[in-house]
């Protein structure tokens, strides 16, 4: 348990408390890094806080995800720092949620609400604010006797259809007519990523989708090798739109000589990414599904990069994406030699076909370039 040293804070922002637990179902495996991945979180979303608290729990509790003796302790640093908001690194139920908030006087943040607010703050394109939006009102159909409710109001829905009918019919039908509305929009902006797929598709030029954990250095990737300026920013969840750039090959075996593909940087994924944005942005997703290769990138340097491996291809398999994939191992120029001699030694037979990378400059991507120059850009479909 740690107290950070009185630091300002914005006046439009209510006493905060970060909670790290790490849980039985965990299987980042390293409990410092899987704490500093939730902090990065907690500063992407620009939020400031006053004190933090970390634990470790054998099993979780039904009504309130907690441990008796670990939720004291949070309901007392709360209490003693006079508390209004709690963070928690992980998902809860919305009985786990309810009853935190009674019995610390303060609002609870989850895993889930915290990575929307930083979609929604990251989300640039008309297509990513109506995903967005989508997979908040989805969220908030399961609080409906709580935060369901507020937004509700605050949207300023008044009365009802008749005197019998309850503020949660009320709600219900409310979100229902929000999820109609922005299901049309959204369907209208699907249609034409549609049409621009099909007439991408009818060029025949092969597609490189860049794909990975958040962070890794995928937009770095792919203003390295495009000579680009996309938006490429050390924090979680820099891009969230796709991007496509062309990207001029030497020669290639089955595009011929100086022939061109196109390259796609893509959103990142993470560890317990909330049901409600893989549903909401499935149609971005499923450019994946349409490319010729994948290239998924990882930050060697992070301690966690076996974790996020498997959390991608956990993704992947979920959306029930079967592309061929070069892992391409980024960062390199952070690890020490040793170390990543010792790690070319005991990759070979678990990740193939793979490379290892850094972006800083033309030449840190040189074995990637030379390996799609050899690669068969084909497809079973």
């Amino acid at each position: 348990m740690a107290t950070r040293e009185s630091q300002s804070t914005k006046i439009d922002q209510p006493i905060t408390m970060v909670v790290c637990v790490y849980a039985p179902y965990n299987t980042s495996g390293l409990f410092e890094a899987y704490k500093e991945e939730f902090l990065s979180l907690v500063r992407t979303a620009g939020i400031e806080y006053e004190c933090e608290m970390s634990c470790k729990i054998r099993s979780t509790i039904r009504a309130v995800f907690l441990t008796k003796g670990k939720l004291e302790d949070v309901i007392e640093l709360a209490s003693e720092h006079k508390v209004e908001r709690i963070i928690f690194s992980e998902r809860l139920t919305p009985l786990q949620e309810r009853n935190i908030e009674e019995l610390t006087q303060a609002i609870v943040v989850d895993r889930e609400q915290l990575i929307l607010e930083i979609f929604k703050k990251s989300a640039h394109t008309s297509e990513g604010k109506v995903q967005i939006a989508m997979a908040e009102i989805e969220f908030l159909k399961t609080r409906m006797s709580g935060k369901g409710i507020e937004y509700m109001q605050q949207s300023g829905l008044r009365g009802g259809k008749g005197p019998g009918e309850t503020m949660k019919e009320k709600t219900r039908r409310y979100f229902a007519h929000q999820i109609h509305i922005a299901q049309r929009h959204l369907d209208i902006l699907q249609n034409t990523r549609e049409m621009q797929r099909k007439k991408r598709l009818s060029t025949k030029i092969p597609l490189i989708a860049v794909i990975g954990y958040t962070n890794a250095g995928k937009s770095s990737l792919l203003n390295t090798m495009t000579k680009s300026a996309v938006l490429a920013e050390d924090k979680l969840f820099a891009t969230l739109d796709t991007t496509t750039r062309e990207l001029y090959l030497g020669e290639n075996k089955t595009i011929g000589s100086n022939q061109k593909v196109l390259m796609s940087d893509t959103v990142g994924f993470i560890s317990q990414l909330p049901p409600q944005l893989i549903k909401s942005f499935r149609s971005t997703l499923d450019e994946i599904r349409y490319a010729h290769l994948l290239l998924h990138v990882i930050d060697l340097a992070n301690p966690l990069w076996g974790h996020h491996i498997r959390v991608v291809k956990k993704t992947l398999q979920d959306l029930k994406i079967s592309v061929p994939m070069i892992y391409v191992f980024n960062k390199i120029d952070l690890v020490a030699p040793a170390r990543l001699d010792m790690f070319r030694m005991t990759i070979l037979d678990e990740y193939q076909p793979y490379v290892c990378i850094n972006t800083k400059d033309k030449n840190g991507v040189k074995e990637l370039r030379d390996l799609l120059e050899n690669h068969s850009f084909t497809r079973e479909d």
